[in-house]
């Protein structure tokens, strides 16, 4: 067992190797505290594992990465589905206020024509449709269809009988 000193001194290397990314070398370690290749080779690295001790490393880099992304995905839809409530809530009064108002045969100001109820409607479908897909639905595109399932069913040898 080394050294606490030397000890220090091997996990400081392992750091600077670590850190060196993409220009790690064992030579810019030999160089940069002062030993030989050699040392840094068989003493260091492959007596205290240093390619493991890499790839764990990196691993649980690659993990909190990805958690800290997943985190702000989510923050991020949280976001986009309140701000879709947000803008829904006006829209679905408005619409309800239209069909109050069209059970009294009378339409609000801005409705001069079928145009300007699409425009509401509209506007409804595709805040529907974006809190869906937040939500991870499949949403089927308009002017498409839903895959068709085709049945074969053979005759039997029944019809051509002539009982």
């Amino acid at each position: 067992m080394p050294r606490p000193s030397q000890k220090d001194k091997i996990d400081s290397a392992f750091e600077y190797y670590y850190t060196l990314g993409e220009e790690r070398s064992y030579q810019k370690v030999a160089e940069k505290f002062g030993v030989s290749p050699n040392t840094v080779r068989n003493n260091w690295a492959v007596k205290y594992n240093w390619r493991e001790k890499k790839l764990q490393r990196d691993i649980e880099i690659q993990r909190r990465v990805a958690e800290k992304t997943n985190d702000e995905i989510v923050e991020i839809k949280v976001g986009h589905r309140n701000d879709i409530k947000a803008a829904f809530l006006p829209v679905r009064h408005e619409l309800k206020r239209i069909i109050d108002l069209l059970k009294q045969n009378e339409l609000p100001d801005w409705v001069n024509d079928i145009n300007d109820f699409e425009r509401l409607v509209r506007c409804i479908e595709k805040l529907t449709k974006l809190n869906l897909e937040l939500l991870g639905e499949r949403v089927i595109e308009e002017g498409t269809r839903p895959p068709q399932v085709h049945f074969y069913i053979p005759r039997s040898n029944r019809d051509n009988d002539d009982k």
